[in-house]
């Protein structure tokens, strides 16, 4: 399948369908209108936070970019990093 098709698919679903991630201390869940998939935090070796969100990392190729502006507050996102902090393998904070 041509990799531009794919890319559209997928922009178009970000603008329509609502992502809803839950972090806990067992990892994270991912609920969308047609899926529900969880990851284990041993299954994300790396996380990156920066101003502008979180970079999930998966292995060389995969990862997942979450923007601060989804979350609601900035407590929120103090709560992520010290769940990242404390399990992901690999955390690093840029400024």
């Amino acid at each position: 399948m041509n990799q531009s098709i794919i890319r559209r698919y997928f922009d178009s679903l970000r603008e329509t369908e609502e992502i809803k991630w839950t972090t806990s201390e067992s990892g994270i869940e991912v609920i969308t209108t047609n899926s529900r998939w969880e990851l284990k935090w041993l299954g994300i070796p790396c996380v990156i936070s920066t101003p502008d969100g979180f970079l999930y990392q998966f292995d060389s190729k995969n990862y997942y970019f979450l923007p601060s502006r989804a979350f609601s507050t900035p407590v929120d996102i103090e709560n992520i990093k010290a769940l990242a902090r404390q399990h992901a393998t690999d955390f690093k904070e840029l400024k």
